[in-house]
């Protein structure tokens, strides 16, 4: 079950969801109705499931347009129930099982009692039974595997209830890689399908490539004399003649402002450090060391140029986050272009 919430980590959640579809993949997860309801609107036919919390006013949505909920707190259930009553069939849906991560679902007690009491309605259908797990990229395996003691808890006191959940999943991008005993019916991966993770050094992985870059172009250029200023506040200052090259994006194009005076681009195949702070719309870069850049070329802020290669995780380090807001952050109003392979 491919995870494309959050824009697919900014990729665009329609056109990647219909090449993963293309691919094999049988499912797809996303956080609330609204993103569900996105890809439906798009043509997606594919199960949709919701991993995000379902409110009362979502039921009729979530049911007109055939999403599957996820089940996270029993006070919906009724309502829920209510509405697929009036449908020819059960009604799909998981149930969410608070196992260590201190977020979302039921408690083991909650299950047990809705499960073992015979409480759970009969015009829904328990298609899936789900946890999440907090720390599959921590640097011990001890509290994971004391939440799989928790979620295993969980399966056997619903198969004790004469359940069978066809669909039963926990395991995260780490989870699947770190923990293959955490795989059981269904895996969820999410920054691994964009080509990243944050495990340990000490875990091997799968060769992971980046299947997103992000370029822009030079807009103007122009040449400071020593103690000249360069962006707001004057926070850099040239220490000698200096060419500077101005971007056409900024933090409303998802550049963290972490990244003035710290984060580099690509020009030319060479390393071109942010000059003075990043703007709403803009930034600047000192081309000093470049001699041939000129009015339009190609500039790489993350991807490869050359010999030389940015990454997310090159500037989750510059700005102290992980690779995930990196991603995250590339606003809608940078075009996506896409390429087939």
């Amino acid at each position: 079950m491919a995870v494309v919430k959050a824009n697919a980590y900014g990729h665009g959640a329609i056109e990647t969801t219909t090449a993963l579809i293309r691919q094999g993949v049988s499912r797809v997860a996303v956080v609330s109705v609204e993103e569900g309801l996105t890809l439906r609107h798009a043509g997606i036919n594919a199960p949709i499931v919701i991993l995000g919390p379902l409110f009362r006013e979502h039921i009729a949505d979530v049911l007109a347009h055939q999403l599957t909920p996820v089940v996270s707190d029993l006070s919906v259930l009724s309502p829920l129930a209510q509405a697929a009553a009036a449908l020819p069939t059960p009604y799909p849906i998981h149930l969410k099982v608070e196992t260590g991560m201190g977020r979302l679902g039921i408690t083991i007690g909650e299950l047990s009692e809705l499960l073992e009491a015979h409480n759970f309605p009969a015009s829904l259908h328990l298609e899936g039974l789900m946890t999440h797990l907090a720390d599959t990229d921590g640097e011990t395996i001890d509290f994971t595997e004391q939440q799989l003691v928790q979620f295993n808890l969980a399966i056997d006191r619903a198969k004790r209830a004469g359940f069978r959940i066809p669909l039963i999943h926990a395991a995260n991008s780490g989870g699947a890689v770190r923990f293959p005993h955490a795989q059981f019916s269904l895996v969820r991966p999410g920054i691994m399908l964009y080509g990243y993770h944050t495990l340990p050094s000490s875990v091997s992985v799968p060769d992971l490539k980046p299947v997103l870059s992000l370029q822009t172009c030079i807009a103007q250029l122009r040449t400071i004399s020593a103690g000249h200023t360069v962006s707001y506040n004057g926070t850099f200052t040239a220490t000698r003649p200096t060419r500077i090259a101005i971007l056409p994006l900024g933090y409303a194009d998802g550049l963290s402002r972490h990244l003035s005076n710290r984060g580099q681009v690509l020009i030319h195949g060479q390393r071109a450090p942010i000059a003075g702070l990043v703007c709403m719309d803009m930034i600047m870069v000192d081309v000093t060391h470049i001699s041939g850049a000129r009015i339009g070329d190609e500039v790489i802020l993350i991807g490869r140029q050359g010999q030389e290669q940015i990454t997310a995780d090159d500037i989750a380090e510059w700005t102290d986050t992980i690779p995930y807001e990196v991603l995250c952050l590339i606003g809608p109003r940078v075009p996506r272009r896409y390429q087939s392979s």
